[in-house]
């Protein structure tokens, strides 16, 4: 269903980074189209919108140059910028520690833009 299929895949995507599967970026990819999808018809839904700033972290650890600690801040641009939606920062956090429980290291910078930005 398009209306969660996004949220299934966001998990699978963190799924098969724990499992360190090669796949999980692409599966990261594809929840970030189905997000993308979902707020082209309706840009203000929280969940999609939440789990594209998730998935956009997602994919920015699986990229290669993640590896290059110079690299990160700029890999996980796009996912800051879509953090700033009500609702988002719990929920990101929550996701982010997900990702870092998969043994992900260098997610400092999104976790002190997120803490920075709770009320």
């Amino acid at each position: 269903m398009p209306e969660t299929s996004y949220q299934a895949t966001l998990k699978l995507g963190i799924v098969l980074l724990h499992q360190r599967d090669p796949s999980a970026g692409e599966t990261f990819a594809d929840a970030i189209a189905r997000c993308r999808a979902r707020l082209d018809k309706t840009t203000g839904l929280y969940k999609a919108r939440y789990a594209l700033a998730a998935a956009l972290v997602g994919q920015a650890v699986c990229d290669p140059r993640w590896a290059e600690e110079s690299e990160r801040a700029g890999l996980l641009a796009p996912a800051l910028e879509n953090c700033a939606a009500p609702g988002v920062v719990r929920d990101a956090l929550r996701d982010l520690e997900m990702i870092r429980a998969a043994g992900v290291e260098g997610l400092e910078p999104a976790f002190e833009l997120l803490k920075n930005a709770r009320p």
